[in-house]
């Protein structure tokens, strides 16, 4: 049988071969087309990024064990070759956004504390990488036509809102409302709710734009007036509606979006493991040009890159009850009355009591807290005339408020409101016919009932002393202390930030009723910011949060400019107190190496890289500093550029701060010719490491002077999760 198989005629068996090569090719262009990658698959790696593998869901135990295994499973599913379409892609990415709002709520709740840790480094690094492959997702699949009606709509919204902001502000002062026909509100208004895309609003939006565009002729009172908050807001928003509505639609590139797509993924990844400079850089280029080809002009990225990569990587927040103990005050002052009051002379003594408070109020462009004095005034008097001696005692009360506002740029102050209570009470009264049996008693208490009659018009006298007073007394001492608080600030930390390459290119400061907020970002045009810190880390109600991101330590630390400097070690450690002490307005020393017991001190040669000389990493309750060096010892041979990255914890214990050092680790830049000779390197670097950085405890209370005010602190917790370093102190 075999052998007749063999033997089969050549042509049939010629033919066959070419009809099952056919039915090959054939069948294999049909696999190759429904197998073509759709969506997210093509462009996300077929392994789950570091931070979100399975070692990293283990540390979920106890209850949370079962549930850190699937979520596990879902991630890699997303970060898989596995066939999947659209829609299981969307379901898929669904799922895991229910995953992180389930982490979220956990991290408010207290009753999870003991997972916080674990849990915020995960929810960070996961919703991150669940909004932007949803974006990715939106914008493969998006219709151009559909994406520009909807930036039409939103931007039609968004000047709705302005234009109610800036009615609002032009009726908190007198003429305000003459300001409505200039701007054209009432066309804009109208415009703005009928969503009109006509060339009428076109040339409407234009006109406004050009009344609201500062030019040279302008009076500093006009340039003045129009950056105010509310009207800045309505020329931000008559630009971008603007913009949206002279932006032509473009045809989409599918195969242009998706190669810049997974360009974009990439690059963030790329930052998210390493936080480096280039990775920062790749990521804005690769996102701007995906922004441009986006059929939605970029609108959903946009917002996200806001949210997690252009956010402020400084927060300060500062509870009331921290305020009111810097700026409380009480006092207690006496003085003798002589003042002539409706055609009486009076004289006596009074003692005014009180006490200066702080009360923050909701405010979303400024820091605003209203200044409280509550007092009394308690008086004993005697009234003289020609025909009468009266006394009296009063009891008099007032509150005083005025209210303080800074923008980020200096404090302003409103006029002091001073409300009273007076209450005098006539006693008693002595005429020249007191001591006369009966005339004088009726003498006596006809005076007094005349005294008691004009009580009113004493009260309102008293008010009105108080109150002038008082409102103008809170006024000079209140713009005295904030007029200084502007120079020292310009002076101690604006000045010094500036002259360091260290001033903000954003900020931010706001109030709630309970918290003062300063937001700030140090981010140029190549770099990235912080993202928004996870929900579990609260405020001291009589104290602050300072939350310092690492995209903050490693922006600062490139301007320090160290790259490719090269440096004895001593050197470096007077060329960094220079900078820090510049940069604090006072002396800072840093501690000498630790030279162990037997040794010599070595005073080693350091050569930093020209790219991310130093880097942070703040992730695992451990905040990693990462050079990239190489060291020419006093004797020895020269080493290369390394990478060495060094773990430091950090732990409250008591009245102390204790920091410890992990292992360094200390690896190549490239391939190691010899390996040997790379572990004897990488022994000497991590020697001469943990001699600059041993552990070293430090002291958690100190102390500041606020106001010629030495108020003590006691720093009370310290985590370091999902990039932000959170400082807790009251």
């Amino acid at each position: 049988m075999r052998q007749s198989r063999e033997n089969r005629p050549g042509n049939w068996g010629k033919f066959l071969k070419i009809g099952a090569l056919g039915l090959f090719v054939s069948t294999s262009s049909w696999a190759v087309e429904e197998q073509a990658p759709v969506g997210l698959r093509g462009l996300l790696p077929a392994k789950s990024p570091i931070g979100l593998q399975s070692k990293d869901f283990e540390l979920l135990d106890g209850n949370w064990q079962a549930w850190g295994e699937e979520t596990n499973l879902l991630v890699e599913k997303l970060y898989s070759e596995e066939a999947l379409d659209l829609a299981g892609q969307h379901e898929l990415l669904n799922q895991l956004q229910a995953r992180v709002q389930i982490m979220e709520t956990a991290l408010k709740n207290a009753s999870y504390k003991q997972l916080h840790g674990p849990l915020a480094d995960l929810h960070g690094r996961l919703a991150r990488r669940v909004v932007f492959s949803s974006a990715i997702l939106e914008i493969l699949e998006a219709d151009p036509n559909a994406a520009q009606k909807s930036r039409s709509t939103e931007s039609f919204g968004q000047l709705s809102t302005a234009i109610a902001g800036v009615r609002s502000d032009l009726g908190s002062f007198q003429g305000g409302d003459l300001w409505i026909p200039y701007l054209d509100l009432e066309t804009l208004t109208a415009a703005a709710t009928a969503a009109d895309n006509s060339p009428t609003t076109t040339e409407l939006l234009t006109r406004v734009k050009a009344k609201l565009t500062p030019v040279p002729e302008w009076s500093d009172a006009q340039k003045e007036f129009l950056a105010r908050p509310a009207l800045a807001k309505l020329s931000d928003a008559v630009s971008g509606t603007l913009t949206t509505l002279t932006t032509a639609v473009a045809p989409a590139d599918p195969a242009k979006l998706r190669e810049l797509s997974g360009l974009f993924l990439s690059a963030l990844d790329e930052y998210e493991a390493a936080a480096g400079s280039a990775a920062a850089t790749n990521a804005r280029v690769a996102y701007n040009a995906l922004k441009d080809q986006a059929p939605d002009g970029g609108a959903r990225l946009s917002e996200l890159m806001r949210a997690h990569y252009y956010n402020y990587n400084l927060r300060v927040t500062a509870s009331e009850g921290l305020l009111r103990r810097v700026l409380s005050d009480s006092r207690s002052e006496s003085s003798w009355v002589n003042d002539c009051v409706m055609g009486a002379r009076i004289n006596g003594q009074q003692v005014t009591n009180s006490t200066v408070s702080v009360d923050l109020r909701p405010s979303s462009d400024s820091a605003q807290i209203a200044l409280v004095v509550d007092g009394s005034v308690s008086a004993n008097t005697t009234g003289y005339t020609s025909e009468a001696t009266v006394f009296s005692t009063g009891y008099h009360y007032f509150r005083a408020e005025k209210g303080v506002f800074y923008d980020g740029h200096k404090f302003s102050t409103t006029p002091a409101s001073v409300g009273v209570n007076a209450n005098t009470q006539f006693n008693e009264a002595r005429t020249k016919h007191s001591g006369i049996p009966l005339i004088g008693r009726i003498a006596d208490s006809i005076a007094l009932d005349i005294a008691r009659d004009r009580a009113g018009e004493a009260n309102a006298y008293t008010a009105d002393q108080i109150r002038n007073e008082v409102g103008p007394r809170l006024d000079s001492e209140a713009t005295t202390k904030f007029d200084k608080a502007n120079l020292e600030l310009e002076t101690r930390v604006w000045g010094p930030l500036r002259e360091q390459g260290m001033y903000p290119d954003s900020m931010h400061w706001s109030s709630t009723d309970s918290e003062a907020l300063i937001r700030s970002r140090l981010m140029d045009t190549d770099e990235l910011g912080g993202t928004n810190p996870t929900p579990n880390v609260s405020v001291p109600t009589d104290g602050v949060l300072i939350q310092i991101h690492e995209s903050l330590l490693g922006n600062g630390a490139d301007r320090f400019e160290l790259a490719s400097k090269v440096m004895t070690e001593s050197e470096l450690r007077t060329y960094l107190e220079e900078r820090l002490s510049k940069l604090m307005g006072k002396t800072v020393d840093l501690p000498d190496p630790v030279v162990p017991e037997g040794e010599k001190p070595q005073n080693n040669t350091l050569t930093f890289d020209a790219v991310d000389p130093i880097r942070f990493q703040v992730d695992g309750g451990e905040v990693k500093l990462i050079m990239r060096a190489g060291l020419k010892p006093q004797d020895g041979e020269e080493i290369p550029v390394q990478i060495i990255s060094v773990p430091l914890s950090f732990e409250v214990a008591g009245d102390k701060v204790l920091m410890k050092r992990g292992s360094v680790g200390v690896r190549p830049i490239g391939k190691v010719d010899n390996p040997g000779a790379q572990v004897t390197r990488a022994r000497i670097m991590s020697q001469n490491i943990q001699r600059a950085l041993p552990d070293k405890t430090f002291e958690a209370e100190f102390e500041r002077t606020i106001d010629d005010r030495k108020v003590k602190m006691s720093i009370t917790g310290i985590d370091a999760r999902d990039g932000w370093l959170s400082i807790q102190a009251r």
